[in-house]
């Protein structure tokens, strides 16, 4: 009974319902939450990961199939998605920055460390602006956007393998020029 009426909740955001998504979003936001959270260990990120699949569910409710699974199966896994997607992308800008602490995290620095971050960091400005301007924009996006390749790909209208590739090339040619 509970599963004909998520579905229902979900044909009617189909049709633009704001009140069907606020009565599936009371419904699944702890579930969303709780999910996302065992993922990423955060609950700010887990709370912006549920509010992002209710934006998907609200984009794409015309989409959803009821025979090929139940709601809260694909809102579940749309969040496990999501969710990783957004672990990996914190996981690359980690190995982009080279394990270098967020200014947050970081104890204040003496004057010698400072002066040496602004050098490294001259060097990595210096170093994305060498780049070819397609490949520094899908960097701009994937780490000071949090941009997953697919979302940049949508965004951009550019196609995913397309976005793979250039993103891999940066970070290849960022590479080479760092360690040099």
């Amino acid at each position: 009974m509970r599963h004909e009426h998520d579905a229902e909740l979900v044909a009617q955001i189909a049709q633009e319902s704001s009140a069907a998504l606020e009565e599936l979003s009371r419904r699944f936001t702890p579930l969303l939450r709780s999910e996302a959270y065992r993922i990423l260990g955060d609950a700010d990120d887990a709370a912006d990961v549920a509010q992002e699949v209710l934006w998907k569910v609200w984009r794409h409710a015309g989409e959803y199939d009821r025979s090929k699974a139940s709601v809260s199966t694909w809102v579940g896994v749309l969040t496990r998605r999501l969710a990783i997607d957004r672990l990996r992308q914190r996981q690359r800008r980690m190995r982009l920055l080279d394990g270098q602490p967020r200014e947050s995290e970081a104890v204040a620095p003496e004057a010698p460390a400072r002066v040496d971050a602004h050098h490294r960091s001259r060097i990595v400005r210096t170093a994305l602006g060498e780049l070819p301007r397609e490949q520094r924009k899908i960097l701009e996006l994937m780490y000071f956007r949090d941009m997953s390749q697919r979302e940049i790909a949508r965004a951009t209208g550019i196609p995913l393998g397309t976005v793979k590739t250039r993103a891999g090339l940066a970070v290849r040619r960022l590479r080479q020029v760092l360690a040099a």
